[in-house]
């Protein structure tokens, strides 16, 4: 029995002490970050297998060893540097995602031979990529996104053919793409999005072949789209968008049948949609906008599940198809900024799920089909001509009503007939459009509890507001015009030549204003200068400096260089106008060139439009939180 004991105890000894050791590696890098959420349940006193964030296995002796540290989003902030990995050997996973880390990844983690998940991302880990990292070829999900990391991507990349997912976009990375990417063929996540990738997508993508979600979007991408892509069958999601990206669309893209989200936008593809797009029936966002795209839509009839369309600001000519009709899942359909011709075919109203429709800009004629209004509708800039029709976002009972319309631009159109009753309904309408028509009526009375409604009142006060402001210059000017006959009763009695200024009356046609003496007393009190503007407040610096332009009879020409020299500090560069603020503030042409339109990149601004209710000139006012 003693012999038993004596037998016993060492193995005992054995497992406690490995335990313990490997606790005690983690207690060291715990004593070492600058946050202790870790303090409650850390501690000497109990095993690690009870610490939060640690799980632990039996190896094969029956020893428990810590395989998974898992303290995602624990706020943890210190350097990894001072975790000693060497003694965590059989450490499978590893998630330190959504801490305050910072400093490098330490080559030293390449010990952890057995690590099969290494997560760190959403940190703050600056440096670059150690080449040893390629040493963990057993890495099965590999996520590095969201940090500060630098440098290009490590050719021992190539050696992990175990990787199921990478991560390390949202980086700084420069570099190309390796080719040793084309050796993951496990690969279904790849994620390079928002570094500062350059270079061609290498051909060697297309033996990525079980590859489900490709990213490289917001990069320095140039090349052309290989076409080898088309050995991806697996792919769903591709987004290349944001890029330098040139050449054609490939043929080849139609083999990708389990296409889901394709995103090609702001680049410089040109040339057609293939006509190998009609295969991509399980297709649900098509983003081809901002590119030099020319050629029709035809195919587009064939995307059933498709719900959201964007080819906007492209080169595409032909007509809508009738059948798009077919895309009863779509949501958003934006076709602006092309050349499509002829009518809008009447199909469209069939698409019962359709809430933005925006085909403005284009070459489109012919009248406005029935019922194919909801909740934004912009198909201004056109040819279309013909009345408003009745249907116009008229929906189906079974479909609801008006009331989620919100959005609606007709205007520069050859539209004809009365501004509809219709509106009366439209209870979220806040933007309305019919400028540039052969339209005539007044917006219906009947409007009541609308966005619209709120908007003309608040231009209703905005216009008494600036009618007290006219007022209150008016009451300055008559001040200023006595201060001037003061100046003239005192004439005879000042021994100082100054050139007096027009008066009201010169600038009338009355007697020229002559060279007079003023006591010098008085000229040091009198200030007529030009109002300086501070950024505070605008629309009260545009009427008063137009009130002294016409007090003082100054030209035109010399508006822009009297402003140009009183705007204070930084302020010129914030303050530029609206354009749409010269067709309201009726001549005043200095605002043309100067172009005051509150800008500021760190602030967000809200654009307010109001119509009036007879000639629907559009006032912008831009409202800025606060102004440094």
């Amino acid at each position: 029995m003693a012999s038993l004991k004596a037998h016993h105890h060492p193995n005992v000894d054995v497992v406690t002490s490995k335990i313990e050791f490997q606790g005690r590696a983690l207690l060291q890098w715990k004593a070492t970050l600058e946050t202790q959420e870790l303090h409650n349940t850390w501690i000497s006193k109990t095993s690690p297998c009870n610490w939060t964030g640690i799980t632990c296995r039996n190896d094969g002796h029956l020893m428990p060893n810590i395989t998974k540290l898992q303290l995602r989003d624990f706020g943890l902030e210190g350097k990894l540097e001072t975790l000693n990995f060497s003694d965590l050997p059989s450490l499978k996973v590893l998630d330190l995602n959504g801490n305050r880390l910072y400093e490098f990844i330490p080559a030293t983690i390449s010990v952890l031979s057995k690590l099969i998940i290494l997560d760190l991302a959403n940190n703050s880990l600056t440096g670059i990529i150690p080449l040893e990292l390629g040493n963990l070829t057993r890495l099965k999900t590999l996520w590095l996104a969201t940090n500060q990391i630098s440098g290009s991507i490590p050719l021992s990349f190539g050696n992990l053919l175990n990787l199921n997912r990478l991560a390390i976009s949202i980086n700084s990375l420069v570099g190309s793409i390796s080719l040793e990417f084309g050796n993951l063929t496990k690969l279904n996540i790849l994620y390079l999005w928002s570094n500062n990738f350059t270079g061609s997508i290498p051909p060697e993508i297309g033996y990525m072949v079980n590859l489900k979600e490709f990213d490289i979007s917001s990069n320095n991408i140039t090349g052309s789209i290989p076409p080898n892509i088309g050995n991806l069958t697996k792919l769903e999601t591709f987004k290349l968008d944001i890029n330098n990206i040139n050449g054609f669309i490939p043929f080849e893209i139609g083999n990708l049948v389990n296409f889901k989200i394709f995103d090609i936008s702001y680049n410089q593809i040109t040339g057609p949609i293939p006509y190998s797009t009609k295969n991509l029936t399980k297709l649900e966002r098509f983003y081809l906008h901002d590119n030099n795209i020319n050629g029709s839509i035809r195919e587009i009839g064939n995307l059933v599940n498709l719900g959201n369309f964007d080819v906007s600001n492209n080169q595409i000519i032909d007509s809508i198809p009738p059948s798009i009709g077919n895309l009863t899942n779509l949501e958003l359909l934006y076709l602006y900024g092309n050349n499509i011709s002829g009518f809008i075919p009447s199909e469209i109203g069939n698409l019962i799920n359709l809430t933005v429709l925006q085909i403005f800009d284009n070459q489109l004629s012919g009248p406005i089909p029935h019922g194919i209004g909801r909740d934004m509708l912009d198909i201004s800039s056109n040819n279309l001509v013909g009345k408003i029709p009745r249907e116009l976002g008229a929906i189906p009972p079974e479909f609801g009503d008006l009331s989620s319309l919100e959005v609606l631009d007709l205007s520069r159109n050859n539209l004809i007939g009365e501004i509809p009753i219709w509106l009366k309904n439209c209870i979220k309408l806040s933007t309305l459009k019919l400028s540039n028509n052969l339209l005539n009526g007044t917006i219906p009375s009947q409007i009541e509890n609308t966005r619209l409604k709120d908007l003309m009142a608040k231009m209703d006060t905005l216009l008494q507001v600036m009618d007290q402001r006219d007022k209150r210059i008016k009451v300055l000017e008559q001040s200023l015009m006595a201060i001037s006959q003061y100046i003239e009763n005192q004439q005879a009695h000042s021994s100082v030549m100054v050139v007096q200024p027009p008066s009201r009356s010169t600038a009338e046609g009355s007697h020229a204003s002559e060279s007079r003496a003023i006591q010098p007393s008085l000229a040091r009190s009198l200030r007529l200068d030009f109002p300086r503007f501070d950024s505070s407040d605008a629309l009260q610096w545009i009427f008063i400096a137009e009130q002294f332009f016409d007090f003082y009879d100054i030209s035109d020409p010399y508006h822009l260089k009297i402003v140009a020299v009183h705007m204070k500090g930084k302020s010129s560069h914030g303050f530029k106008c609206c354009r749409k603020l010269v067709s309201f503030f009726l001549g005043l042409p200095w605002l043309g060139p100067l172009r005051l339109h509150m800008v500021r990149r760190s602030l967000n601004a809200r654009a307010m439009r109001y119509s009036s209710y007879n000639n629907m000139i559009q006032l912008q006012v831009i409202i800025r939180h606060s102004l440094p």
